[in-house]
């Protein structure tokens, strides 16, 4: 004899349904722990010690630039570091044109992952003693293992980016693996001084001189 679902769900008293309900609670809370908290702040924890390494660099070039006294030795040791930062800096002389080549190698990124970024907030540059932070604010939804290579692309690029801050929601708990994600990405560029604006414009000047009397 078949017994209907109704008179199952009557059957079940107050405290049945309060232990039921606890129990749902538990593995939710479960899941999310395991599936995606754990997984992305391992990820972000390496991005962090990656951003502390590159910074120490940062620190090392303008704790030498702050002397002020460059002896022979010195001199080559802040080439060097010079040479070695200047690479992981973001290929523009502007804050605006940097902020343009982060968001298009952000996109690059994200859709490398077919993650959909629905806008790019560009925040005000961060000015330092010889360089412009600059940061944008991306939005998406995504997997878990999409943020999880996602933020490793970011780690590995070839230019100095870091995350600075990450905010991680789940909207649907019976899908703990979708995620909503608002994140920071900051990346660095080196300020020209007025000295090396004029030299820069020089050296134009005289390649399009040089062009012209070529052609002539």
């Amino acid at each position: 004899m078949k017994i209907p679902l109704k008179k199952i769900s009557i059957n079940l008293n107050k405290r049945e349904k309060i232990l039921i309900s606890l129990a749902v609670f538990i593995l939710f809370i479960y899941l999310f722990v395991n599936l995606v908290w754990d997984p992305i702040a391992q990820s972000y924890s390496k991005i962090k010690e990656e951003y502390k390494t590159k910074r120490e660099i940062l620190d090392r070039y303008q704790a030498i630039l702050s002397k002020g006294k460059n002896y022979e030795n010195k001199f080559k040791q802040l080439e060097s570091i010079k040479r070695e930062l200047n690479r992981h800096l973001l290929p523009a002389e502007k804050p605006e044109l940097a902020s343009a080549k982060l968001q298009a190698l952000i996109k690059e990124f994200a859709k490398d992952f077919d993650i959909e970024i629905e806008r790019i907030s560009p925040a005000t540059p961060k000015e330092l003693d010889n360089y412009y932070e600059i940061t944008i604010r991306i939005p998406f939804n995504c997997y878990i293992s999409e943020l999880k290579d996602f933020l490793y692309k970011i780690e590995n690029a070839d230019v100095f980016l870091y995350v600075p801050s990450i905010d991680i929601r789940v909207p649907n708990p019976r899908r703990p693996n979708k995620i909503r994600v608002n994140m920071d990405v900051s990346g660095f560029i080196k300020k020209i001084k007025t000295e090396e604006k004029s030299k820069s414009k020089e050296e134009k000047t005289k390649k399009g001189s040089y062009k012209k009397e070529k052609r002539e």
